[in-house]
């Protein structure tokens, strides 16, 4: 916001700065969405990865130690 009266501007010294502000102005454009955006998305990406493959771990741990997993009764939906 603070580079848009630079942008406007239409005096003789204005086309050799525009480019100048141009590039600025995107590069703090893309700067927010970076940080704001893509950093907490991957955020989350790397936590759901690290739980899976947490999971994978543990499933072919019990499957390796010949370990089966039991489904209670509560979980079969038997009353007892």
């Amino acid at each position: 916001v603070g580079l848009m009266p630079i942008m406007a501007e239409r005096s003789t010294d204005a086309p050799l700065l525009k480019p100048a502000v141009l590039s600025l102005a995107f590069g703090v454009l893309f700067a927010l969405f970076v940080s704001l955006l893509m950093v907490p998305a991957l955020y989350c990406v790397g936590d759901d990865l690290r739980a899976s493959v947490r999971s994978l771990k543990q499933r072919l741990w019990r499957k390796w130690a010949g370990v089966v997993p039991t489904v209670s009764a509560e979980k079969k939906g038997i009353a007892p």
